[in-house]
């Protein structure tokens, strides 16, 4: 086989860019892909308490009093402690641009407090948010749902990613009849270009604290499991005879 043979399979990116990137012996390069999907069983939800006013006796005792009722709330429901976070409170003043003085006054202190609660069944967490006491100064989100197993997973897609790379590069030199002597170069973040990053694509029927700020336990909130796409890429320089 002649020495400039060259085949190039990649992704995203335009020949000439490519090939004045890497130069040398004749090669080809592939990229090898691995999807699967999964149902989540993590279920974040990130509870926010906060007021701001003059008055910090007062201020402390409604956030403490709303703490101490949403941690009997996870109790009775038996969430476990290792998915129960309860941060310290947190004070710090909040300051107003007066456009007639022009200067910031102050309009008081902010106290705030989380408290982060993991649940492994959807159920539970609809549960527990339809229970939580209906209270201006409580806000709250639903993160990302996430698999406990995703680590795992994602070791078997790479294995995979690498048999389909490897698949890939075994058709292309079969078509042109050469033979890969090696491997030059593997990488799951690509060669000198702007790739994708892959692993896990896309939070699934997640809802941010914005949404749900002004929850007042009333009305029920819609959640749907979902799937979540786990996703593996790698990227091999094959060298050939």
């Amino acid at each position: 086989m002649k020495r400039l043979i060259q085949v190039v399979f990649f992704f995203v990116i335009t020949t000439s860019a490519f090939a004045q990137s890497i130069g040398g012996p004749p090669f080809i390069a592939v990229e090898g892909q691995a999807k699967r999907e999964v149902v989540p069983d993590i279920f974040p939800m990130d509870l926010t308490l906060s007021e701001t006013s003059r008055d910090a006796a007062a201020t402390q005792e409604i956030i403490e009093t709303l703490a101490r009722s949403i941690i009997e709330l996870a109790k009775a429901q038996k969430i476990p402690e290792g998915d129960l976070t309860i941060d310290n409170m947190s004070i710090h003043p909040k300051m107003k641009w007066d456009s007639n003085a022009q200067t910031s006054q102050f309009v008081g202190s902010t106290y705030e407090r989380r408290i982060k609660v993991r649940f492994h069944v959807l159920r539970a967490l609809t549960q527990f948010l339809a229970k939580l006491p209906a209270a201006k100064q409580l806000q709250i989100g639903v993160g990302e749902f996430s698999s406990s197993k995703q680590g795992t997973i994602e070791k078997e897609l790479l294995a995979e990613a690498i048999a389909d790379a490897r698949g890939t590069a075994d058709e292309l030199v079969r078509g042109v009849g050469g033979k890969i002597a090696g491997v030059q170069s593997i990488s799951n973040r690509g060669f000198n270009v702007v790739y994708s990053q892959g692993g896990r694509s896309g939070a699934v029927n997640a809802i941010d604290i914005s949404s749900l700020s002004s929850y007042s336990g009333r009305n029920p909130v819609v959640l749907n499991e979902g799937r979540i796409t786990l996703r593996q890429n790698v990227y091999i320089i094959y060298l050939l005879e």
